[in-house]
């Protein structure tokens, strides 16, 4: 996605930057590990995990990380 587009169903989302210059601010920067399995990385994706379960499943009863998880659980049997 570009960095103009916007999220309507919440007020905070994640995106990495790959190319270019962000001068919109419509989201927050994703940041990079300094190690594999980093416990400050772990803990970081947890909380963009749970934004984007509110996101994903905005208006259902399994918005949040649960969601996601259920989903992920799912599409992998």
């Amino acid at each position: 996605i570009t960095p103009s587009t916007r999220q309507q169903h919440h007020d905070t989302d994640f995106a990495t930057l790959v190319r270019g210059e962000d001068t919109h601010r419509h989201f927050m920067s994703e940041r990079r590990p300094s190690a594999n399995m980093e416990p400050e990385a772990i803990a970081f994706h947890e909380k963009v995990a749970k934004s984007q379960g509110k996101i994903f499943r905005h208006g259902t009863e399994r918005a949040g990380s649960q969601g996601v998880a259920e989903t992920r659980s799912f599409a992998t049997r």
